[in-house]
């Protein structure tokens, strides 16, 4: 149980570190690699207004990071 334990919180520190390496302004493919999801359904989600933080930019996609990562956590 010990070393569930240990590895459990090295999985958790190395996510945070993870996540803030992560740019403040995300692609579509940077979001579904978060999410662990295909690209197809992060644009599905974004056309349904589902994922926060989307913009437009051009004919490109941009999301901010910390209006994903709020999302994730409420």
């Amino acid at each position: 149980p010990q070393i569930a334990q240990n590895d459990t919180a090295d999985s958790a520190e190395s996510e945070a570190t993870n996540l803030s390496n992560l740019p403040e302004i995300l692609t579509v493919q940077e979001l579904a690699d978060l999410l662990r999801v295909n690209v197809k359904t992060v644009y599905e989600a974004i056309a349904r207004k589902e994922i926060p933080g989307c913009r437009r930019v051009g004919r490109t996609i941009r999301i901010v990071r910390q209006a994903v990562l709020d999302w994730l956590h409420g």
